[in-house]
């Protein structure tokens, strides 16, 4: 799927009391909004393009630019995608699909995150052979340009003598290291001063201690500093 082409491009929420469109024009984007006093959007399960006959649909969230990003290298391999902010649901089904997982721990800080688990665990619904291996083969394709796993979890930063945005910095690596060396990563750590850079970091690993994604976070610092220059 090309978001630069002529397709429409829907996002709603849990709620589903409201919903925006995107739509490529030829001399801009056109976004739509609307909002229901009641009831709500009836969004499409992926049960209801399985009885279709289309296996590959996937939910997945993020910002624009991103989503934009995964759908230009990744898009071919989906027969449609619905795009649906802050939903993890896809993400629980690929656990549960895994042979010999029995618990599977999510983080949660309020109530309405909680209460979404429960919804998704409340049933085994194990992801299909087609989507498991579209998915393992997509994280092939993203793993082998040099990315690393951080879910900025922020456990790191407390334990850096520096105080560095460890996160933030892992996030701008990914970045330049899926575009392959682009414009945004550098622009970006322009805007700071230097002791926050990927330089200042003093390898002295306290971070990589606390990190749950074991990460060798000095190493891909030192990386960073080397590929910018």
């Amino acid at each position: 799927m090309d978001p630069a082409a002529n397709s429409l491009f829907l996002f709603c929420g849990r709620r589903r009391d409201r919903i925006k469109a995107i739509l490529k024009e030829p001399d801009g984007f056109v976004l739509i909004y609307k909002r229901l006093t009641a009831p709500v959007f009836l969004w499409l399960s992926t049960a209801f393009w399985y009885n279709k006959g289309i296996e590959n649909v996937y939910h997945c969230h993020g910002r624009i630019p991103v989503l934009k990003r995964f759908l230009d290298a990744y898009g071919k391999n989906m027969e449609f995608c619905q795009l649906q902010l802050n939903y993890l649901d896809w993400a629980f089904r690929f656990l549960q699909s895994i042979p010999g997982v029995t618990m599977i721990l999510s983080g949660m800080s309020n109530q309405e995150q909680l209460e979404k688990n429960l919804a998704t665990f409340s049933e085994d619904r194990k992801l299909n052979e087609t989507k498991m291996q579209t998915i393992l083969g997509i994280a092939d394709k993203m793993l082998s340009v040099g990315t690393v796993p951080c879910t900025a979890c922020h456990y790191c930063v407390s334990h850096c003598p520096m105080s560095l945005d460890i996160p933030h910095l892992l996030s701008l690596y990914n970045e330049h290291a899926y575009t392959g060396g682009g414009f945004v990563a550098p622009m970006a750590l322009s805007a700071l001063p230097p002791e926050k850079q990927p330089s200042a970091c003093l390898q002295c690993r306290s971070c990589e201690q606390v990190c749950p994604q074991q990460i060798k976070i000095s190493e891909v610092l030192a990386d960073f500093s080397e590929k910018l220059g």
